[in-house]
């Protein structure tokens, strides 16, 4: 080869080394650039799983609950926040690459409504939108909020991440201020009173709809001025100009700023408020912000007026009424005085005002002064009664006065009194009573001669009767005969109208009693009518009993009274009619509960009534005519009689009558219902038959209690004398000759023990000896003992009944020494045969009372049972006020013997919740506060007794 192919060859091998090397160095250039891409790679991925797991620890550590998936479904991260919140017993780690829905389904039941849950996931996850603190509520009551973020790369979806928060504390920290807003702003919103809040520029922060009623116009107003919302309603600028400035006293005085203020509203009515501005201060002292509120006064301010018109009209009435009116302090010392007073006294205010009552009352009544009245209206607040003064001249006027003390806040106690001057009544009622006493004499007098009238009359008239019916057994032509007759119906004539007066006596003086019996109607009205049918033969007149009765009605009421209205109709029928018939007729006109009303009429075929006498026919010693009074003869007082004994048993009467055709007289009365039981057998023998006791002293101060032992000694054909008290007794024994003195033990005057000492003192040996039985209220263990001591042969605990009565009387008869019946071992009598009302009682289930005890005195007799509680409803109340007029003056020895004398009475009615409560009452009590208790209870039982009674016992 030649040189240039040499060197041509070494060029082209140069070149192919050059080629070489250059692909050499460009492969490690690549290798290179692969190894520092590796590197990198790898210290990326270092770096990554660095960051990973800083992520992991951040996300573990995290509240909210964090889950990510892939756009496949697959669970990529997850942490320990999400298991907690939703309860699931994986780990984080273990749901790793898990499917998500199947983890979500298993956490749905959590949720409220898990299906609902799980479709609005399903509905997220489509649409694959951002979804930011979305609630969520759980049924345990939690609330979660969820975040939905889904994962974009290049627009490609890479999957979505989800954060629940567990956000029930601030959901309901939340709601609390929430409804702490709506709880200020309604009250704000409500309150009855003006309210808006201004800014430092007198701008409307906040109106309420009391200020501002139009909800558009209190919106608009809010960043405006007063002056602005002023102009916008045309309001005067005076008042902008006002408010501005008030504004401005607020804002510069930083103090509260109130004002009246006077506006004339839509109608065309002039209104009062009456408004306030208060300064809020920050902490730097400056004003931040003004409430204003204000009150609607209007009604006050018209209220105000009127008052004080009415104030002007009470010291109008003050001023020129008659009455007479004053005030004095609690010393007596005289505040101020009406006209009236000084007029009726002759002073004027000046020598009135600051002086002492007892400057102008009698020198005799000034030591009463202080105890008997202003101690009293002091301490209880009122006093009333009658007040002597003297007037300038000297002159005595009795005044009746009624005091309170008035106590007021700020001021000092006061008395203000009202009276009326009584001088002219006392004078007359002085006379009245010296009349009065005249009256009662006369009739008394009456009294005496009717009853000696009755006795002079009737014992004359028996002698008469009796040689009459002598004189008709003998041998007599028929002119003797019919003078006999003519002096036996003359002679019975003056008996009837002797009776006739004394019936008018007892039903005008209130001394007629009714009686409560079963009986048989058709058969008292057969009965009755019996000694009738022999003379209308004679006169050949038809009497008959229509019956329309029941068959063998039992009812219970007082068959006698009954049988003299039936004689006197009966018999005026048979006087008046000459031919022609009378009939009799009884039916039922009403039936209700255990009452029924009977109705009666005898009607005649005689000579009739004109019309313009029968409305006087029933007036006493009134006939149809002064012809007939000569003709038929008698009193006029027989329809009188028959009218008042009618209407006393609750019935009416009525006449009708045709001259020449006859009259019909009717009348109706209300009966209890009996039945046949009520007539079986006979009534028992009197229980005292053989004491031989024939008259008793009763040494007693209760009237009641007077009423019952009476009532049992007379039942008993005892007579019985009263005294009440231990010096009448003294008396009575002293003027008397007694088998045995029942004596009380407290009295008043003097008590039972002291006058049985004087008996027992006295030089004739068979009073000195005469059987004293005590009657007491006590039942304590000795006072037996106590009674032996002070003479008494034994003792009776109130209430007794008459079995411990008879027994005390009879071991008096007997002489010998009576130890007395412990309360404990009473056995009360219960009669076997009751009363309608007493069945009634019974059968209460809520009664305050229990008559059982009483009942057995009254021997079934309801009229007795009826008077006895009469008498305590009216002597009871008047105990009570004087127990408790005691107690105001803390007199308790008085106290303790008005409660003593209640006693017996409340244990005979049976009032079981008083029984404690007055024997409490006797004793000096340790704590007032509970005697006043004791008393108010005792007042409150006894009106709720006395409703009882009124109820059970209708017409009491």
């Amino acid at each position: 080869m030649g040189i240039s192919e040499d060197i041509g060859a070494l060029k082209a091998l140069l070149e192919q080394e050059k080629a070489h090397r250059l692909i050499a160095e460009q492969a490690l250039i690549k290798k290179n650039k692969e190894l520092a891409e590796l590197k990198m790679q790898m210290a990326i991925d270092i770096g990554l799983h660095a960051t990973t797991n800083r992520v992991a620890a951040l996300m573990n550590n995290l509240s909210a609950g964090i889950l990510v998936e892939n756009e496949k479904g697959r669970i990529q991260l997850i942490n320990n926040s999400f298991c907690q919140i939703f309860n699931t017993s994986s780990q984080a780690s273990d749901l790793i690459d898990a499917q998500s829905d199947v983890a979500f389904r298993q956490v749905a039941s959590l949720f409220k409504a898990p299906e609902a849950f799980i479709d609005r996931l399903n509905n997220i996850v489509w649409k694959k939108e951002k979804v930011l603190n979305e609630i969520c509520e759980l049924a345990d009551g939690r609330i979660l909020e969820r975040d939905y973020i889904p994962v974009f790369y290049e627009d490609n979806y890479q999957g979505h991440l989800w954060e629940y928060r567990d956000v029930t504390q601030k959901v309901m920290d939340e709601n609390r201020l929430e409804q702490q807003r709506k709880f200020y702003e309604n009250v704000l919103n409500n309150i009855p009173a003006d309210i808006a809040v201004f800014d430092a520029q007198h701008k409307y922060l906040y109106i309420n709809p009391v200020a501002i009623k139009d909800e558009i116009l209190r919106k608009w107003m809010i960043g405006k001025t007063d002056r602005e919302y002023h102009n916008f309603r045309n309001k005067p600028v005076s008042s902008a100009d006002r408010r501005d400035y008030v504004f401005d006293q607020a804002l510069q005085t930083k103090q509260l700023y109130s004002w009246e203020e006077k506006l004339v509203n839509k109608k065309g009515e002039t209104e009062y408020h009456y408004r306030n501005l208060y300064p809020v201060l920050n902490d730097e002292g400056e004003v931040d912000i003004i409430i204003g509120y204000g009150l609607n006064i209007t009604e006050r301010k018209l209220i105000e007026e009127q008052l004080y018109k009415n104030e002007k009209r009470y010291r109008d009435l003050f001023n020129y009424s008659q009455a007479l009116i004053c005030t004095h302090d609690m010393h007596g010392r005289i505040l101020s005085v009406n006209p009236s007073i000084c007029t009726l006294l002759g002073y004027t205010e000046n020598e009135l005002v600051g002086r002492l009552l007892t400057d102008f009352i009698p020198a005799k009544d000034v030591a009463n002064f202080e105890p008997d009245y202003l101690f009293k209206v002091t301490t209880t607040g009122k006093s009333k009664g009658v007040f002597r003064v003297l007037n300038k001249s000297g002159k005595q006027i009795f005044l009746l006065y009624e005091n309170y003390k008035v106590e007021e806040d700020g001021t000092e106690p006061y008395i203000i009194g009202f009276s009326q001057d009584i001088t002219e009544r006392i004078k007359a009622e002085k006379e009245l009573l010296i009349a009065k006493q005249m009256t009662e004499q006369a009739s008394k007098a009456k009294e005496i001669f009717l009853a000696n009238m009755s006795h002079e009359i009737r014992t004359p008239m028996n002698g008469v009767l009796g040689v009459a019916r002598l004189l008709d057994k003998t041998y007599l032509n028929t002119e003797q005969k019919n003078y006999v007759k003519l002096i036996t119906e003359s002679a019975n004539n003056l008996m009837v109208i002797v009776n006739d007066v004394l019936d008018v006596e007892k039903i005008a003086s209130g001394k007629f009693e009714l009686e409560h019996l079963p009986f048989r109607l058709a058969d008292k009205i057969s009965l009755t009518m019996q000694p009738f049918e022999y003379k209308a033969e004679e006169k050949l007149i038809a009497l008959k009993f229509e019956n329309l009765l029941p068959e063998g009605l039992v009812v219970v009421g007082d068959p006698y009274r009954l049988g003299q209205v039936m004689n006197n109709l009966i018999g005026n029928a048979l006087k008046f009619t000459h031919n022609g018939k009378i009939v009799v007729t009884a039916k039922v006109e009403k039936e209700e509960d255990n009452n029924i009303i009977i109705v009666f009429s005898v009607a005649d075929s005689g000579i009739g009534i004109s019309e313009d006498r029968l409305g006087d026919i029933f007036n006493p010693f009134v006939q149809a005519s002064t012809d007939i009074t000569r003709k038929y003869g008698g009193t006029g007082l027989g329809l009188s009689i028959c009218k008042s004994l009618v209407e006393m048993q609750g019935g009416v009467v009525s006449v009708k009558s045709i001259v020449n055709e006859g009259t019909t007289f009717s009348f109706s009365i209300r009966y209890g219902l009996g039945d046949a039981s009520m007539l079986e057998g006979e009534p028992e023998e009197d229980i005292i038959t053989d004491t031989g006791i024939k008259k008793v002293l009763v040494a007693e101060d209760v009237v009641l209690n007077q009423f019952l032992v009476k009532h049992m000694l007379e039942n008993w054909g005892i007579e019985v004398d009263i005294a009440n008290n231990g010096l009448e007794a003294l008396d009575k024994v002293r003027g008397n000759d007694y088998d045995v003195i029942l004596m009380d033990i407290q009295m008043p005057e003097m008590d039972g023990i002291t006058a049985t000492a004087i008996i027992r003192e006295m030089k004739d040996k068979q009073k000195a000896t005469i059987p004293i039985i005590a009657l007491t209220a006590n039942a304590l263990k000795g006072d037996s003992d106590r009674y032996l001591k002070a003479g008494m042969n034994g003792y009776i605990s109130k209430p007794y009944t008459e079995t411990m009565l008879y027994a005390a009387l009879k071991s008096a008869a007997n002489n010998k020494g009576y130890a007395g019946v412990k309360e404990e071992d009473r056995q009360p009598i219960v009669p076997e045969h009751k009363s309608p009302a007493a069945i009634l009682v019974e059968d209460k289930t809520e009664s305050l009372y229990d008559l059982t005890l009483l009942w057995s005195v009254a021997n079934d007799d309801e009229a007795f049972i009826r008077k006895v509680l009469a008498t305590y409803m009216d002597t009871v109340p008047a105990d009570i006020d004087r127990l408790e007029d005691a107690l105001a003056e803390n007199d308790w020895n008085t106290v303790g013997k008005q409660a003593h004398k209640l006693k017996p009475a409340i244990d005979y009615m049976g009032i079981k919740a008083l029984k404690n409560v007055i024997r409490k009452m006797e004793a000096i009590p340790d704590d007032i506060n509970e005697y006043n208790r004791n008393a108010k209870i005792l007042k409150e039982t006894m009106a709720q007794v006395f409703e009882q009674f009124r109820k059970d016992f209708p017409g009491l």
